[in-house]
């Protein structure tokens, strides 16, 4: 047992009660596999847990998973819903793509995987670009995969509301992740609950206000070279193809047969003629059993 079990069975002693039964082994590897990785054991191992006769079975399976990759992958899901992750804009500009947002939760999983002490995953996502902006710059997503607030009008009172409702997002996900508190709530007052004044919110906000959002290169200058040279050879091609395209169309439209009026008039009173009173019937829309068409 750890010191953590004796604790709680201290706390139980001295409340006189007793803890549950332990649950069998099948049911213990099922709930440190979903627990820990989100995902069940195959029945083959389930099997070869329960044949493990030795009392530090259980302490390997779970030093396994902590190992295996899927720990990230299922604990990293709990941040990234604090960090408001989503691969949109969102809003509604949710279905247009956030490029490059993977590269934020791809951070977390790993971070996670590599048992990054707290205080560093922290510092990280909060300052990452002024301490190696070389490495630790997509820390700092967790500031930008969040919703950023425009105005589609151009108004400039409307844009000034979107910018406020951009860092009123920004300070909200801020102090609820780091603080525990909700900082935003004293926007527009005084904090009812908590002593957090409309200074103190002004204050955090403007740290927000004066960070320029933007985007960084991530690959050399002469892979964005070559890809500038490539996206222009892509670009003539396209235009070639597009003349070749509508010269073969051309012809078509020259060669296409002109009516005259009196034509146009001629099929007209042919095909208004009625075969039989109150009615008429057309062969070449629809077959029709009438006698009049038979």
């Amino acid at each position: 047992k750890s010191n953590i079990d004796r604790f709680v069975m201290a706390r139980l002693e001295a409340a006189k009660m007793m803890p549950n039964p332990s649950a069998e082994k099948h049911i213990l590897i099922r709930r440190a596999y979903l627990d820990l990785i989100g995902i069940p054991p195959t029945p083959e191992q389930v099997k070869a847990f329960i044949n493990d006769a030795k009392p530090d079975s259980l302490a390997r399976v779970v030093d396994e998973l902590l190992r295996s990759k899927h720990y990230g992958e299922r604990w990293a899901r709990h941040w990234l819903d604090v960090a408001r992750y989503s691969d949109g804009l969102g809003g509604f500009l949710d279905a247009a793509d956030l490029p490059n947002a993977w590269r934020y939760r791809d951070w977390v999983v790993q971070s996670l995987n590599e048992d990054m002490p707290y205080n560093e995953f922290v510092i990280r996502q909060i300052a990452g670009d002024v301490r190696k902006p070389e490495t630790d710059a997509v820390a700092t997503g967790f500031f930008a995969v969040g919703p950023t607030y425009i105005s589609d009008g151009g108004d400039p009172e409307a844009t000034l509301q979107a910018q406020a409702e951009t860092l009123a997002d920004r300070v909200d996900t801020f102090s609820r992740a780091f603080l525990g508190l909700t900082v935003a709530c004293a926007r527009c007052h005084d904090h009812k609950f908590d002593p957090i004044t409309t200074k103190d919110y002004y204050a955090i906000a403007g740290v927000f206000k004066n960070t320029a959002i933007g985007e960084l290169s991530l690959a050399s200058k002469e892979v964005i070279e070559a890809q500038k040279i490539n996206e222009e050879k892509v670009r003539l091609a396209q235009q070639a193809l597009k003349q070749f395209t509508k010269s073969l169309q051309d012809p078509e439209k020259k060669e296409k047969p002109k009516f005259t009026q009196e034509e146009q008039n001629g099929d007209r009173q042919e095909n208004s003629t009625a075969k039989s009173p109150g009615y008429s019937c057309f062969k070449r829309k629809w077959q029709c059993r009438h006698e009049c068409c038979s």
